[in-house]
């Protein structure tokens, strides 16, 4: 018993496996980043730049690693059509891509995907509502994806 209990200990330290909050980027304490690319338009930008100011972040300092958004996208995938042909059921999916670099280039977190989806049902006699109702999805999606993405490093 003890054997088989050493082997999956063994097996799963082995294989990457580590539990939430253990790994070396859970001990990063940085308190100031600078954030690439720089696109001050970009509604995700500004949602990490508030989020960041919201947790005391430096976003002013040239002696910061560097944030660096890597990509960004969501994605359409039909779940069900109705007897017309039409769309009735979706998910919405969005990906966030980033890494954070020392000064020096050392990867202190390497590139990391962090994903939100949630699924809608389409009126089509609302379109108007529908399409409203898909902004929303997305900015708590972006915003759900922005606070997972700042709790790797603070």
């Amino acid at each position: 018993m003890k054997r088989l209990l050493l082997v999956c200990t063994l097996f799963l330290a082995g294989c990457g496996f580590h539990l939430r909050g253990t790994t070396h980027t859970s001990q990063l304490q940085i308190h100031a980043v600078h954030l690439l690319p720089e696109k001050p338009y970009d509604k995700t930008q500004q949602d990490i730049r508030q989020q960041l100011i919201n947790q005391h972040f430096d976003l002013e300092s040239q002696n910061a690693p560097t944030l660096t958004i890597v990509s960004q996208r969501f994605a359409k995938q039909t779940l069900a059509y109705g007897s017309n042909g039409q769309v009735r059921r979706e998910r919405i999916r969005y990906t966030l891509i980033f890494k954070l670099e020392s000064l020096e280039g050392e990867i202190l977190i390497p590139e990391t995907e962090i994903h939100a989806e949630r699924d809608r049902l389409i009126n089509q006699d609302q379109i108007l509502g529908d399409y409203n109702e898909e902004e929303l999805l997305q900015e708590d999606m972006r915003r759900e994806c922005i606070e997972e993405m700042t709790r790797y490093f603070s």
